[in-house]
């Protein structure tokens, strides 16, 4: 996404997200250096006004937004067959009740 937007990640300096966080997002996605993250609570709106406010507010130029929390390998089959949502949610699949004996 970002190249489809003329960006590299050394040009990101923000990062606003909810799932995975916001520190394994920046080492997955190569980014150096942040000056402001958050993890703002849903919906999304949330997320698009904390990054708009960080850039007002001078405390980064470029944020990277993003929400995964309904694409987790519990929500959705798709997700379930993803390896990086997998790899990123910290329950297992399948839920399951415990058996008692």
């Amino acid at each position: 996404m970002l190249q489809e937007c003329g960006l590299h990640a050394a040009d990101v300096d923000g990062i606003v997200g909810s799932t995975p966080e916001a520190p394994t997002m920046q080492a997955v996605l190569g980014i150096p250096e942040v000056t402001f993250f958050a993890t703002p609570a849903v919906p999304f709106v949330n997320h698009i006004a904390v990054a708009a406010a960080a850039v007002h507010s001078g405390l980064c130029d470029v944020v990277l937004a993003y929400h995964g929390a309904y694409r987790l390998a519990w929500n959705t089959s798709a997700a379930l067959r993803d390896p990086f949502h997998c790899a990123c949610s910290t329950w297992t699949w399948p839920l399951t009740a415990p058996t008692h004996p």
